[in-house]
């Protein structure tokens, strides 16, 4: 196994939590729009900060935290980065962010109703 300088460790872990399977270096460098060898230098040398912003605009992980470790990754800005990107729910018009705001608020609703059934089953047992 590799040594990876701890700006890049950092950076490569986010990925793997945001996007598991991603962070592999010809898929980095791929979605960085940079050469692999930039990546695999960036390994052994450390991601330069050019670099760092680069891949908060790409994945969303702030150059900060790549750079310096020293504030949290705040995944819970955008819980659902796994699935949709915040960025296609801002572009949507107004009843179209309606809709989808119904559609979760529906999904949330039953699972509510069967989380609460499975209560009401536990207690009467």
């Amino acid at each position: 196994m590799e040594k990876m300088h701890k700006t890049t460790a950092r950076l490569f872990a986010a990925i793997e939590d945001r996007y598991p399977g991603e962070a592999v270096t010809s898929k980095v460098a791929a979605k960085m729009n940079v050469a692999d060898n930039r990546v695999t230098n960036w390994k052994a040398r450390g991601i330069s900060f050019e670099g760092a912003v680069q891949a908060e605009v790409v994945f969303g992980i702030p150059a900060a935290w790549i750079m310096y470790g020293q504030q949290p990754l705040q995944t819970d800005q955008w819980p659902f980065d796994k699935w949709v990107r915040k960025e296609e729910i801002t572009a949507l018009s107004e009843a179209d962010l309606g809709y989808v705001a119904h559609s979760i608020r529906a999904a949330l609703n039953d699972i509510s109703r069967a989380q609460g059934s499975k209560s009401a089953i536990k207690r009467s047992s």
